[in-house]
């Protein structure tokens, strides 16, 4: 997902992919993925 927000400072593309990295990270740990 390329999504930087929608405010008017859009969130850089290295804290966009840290963001989504942690969100797959924690998704996959709870519901136990591979």
């Amino acid at each position: 997902v390329n999504y930087l927000g929608e405010c008017e400072k859009p969130l850089s593309e290295e804290t966009a992919a840290f963001l989504r990295d942690i969100a797959w990270k924690t998704v996959t740990e709870f519901y136990g993925w591979k």
